[in-house]
């Protein structure tokens, strides 16, 4: 709540200052948080499952076991999809949905 609160209150001070430009809310709980509604638009980013788990292990350098428990664990890339305006993939060729 209180992180919602700071960007809100930040969103309405570029209201009174008449800005005129783009406020991109880069949160990755974003859509778990409900704060999907606060925003015109959502961009979400989606890869294979196998393919997060071979990210999550070589970045944080934890079992294979634990890193599918963690993907598990948030929205599926589907639920992910149907919250979205815009869906970006960095698997080139590689259809996730």
């Amino acid at each position: 709540p209180e992180i919602r609160r700071m960007y809100l209150e930040q969103i309405d001070a570029f209201k009174k200052e008449n800005f005129k430009g783009i406020i991109v809310l880069d949160a990755a709980i974003l859509l778990e948080a409900g704060w999907d509604q606060d925003c015109a638009e959502v961009w979400v980013s989606i890869v294979p499952k196998d393919e997060a788990i071979k990210r999550i292990t070589n970045r944080d350098n934890i079992p294979a076991e634990q890193a599918a428990k963690r993907i598990e664990s948030q929205l599926s890339n589907s639920e992910r999809v149907l919250k979205a305006n815009v869906v970006f993939c960095s698997v080139w060729g590689v259809v996730v949905v």
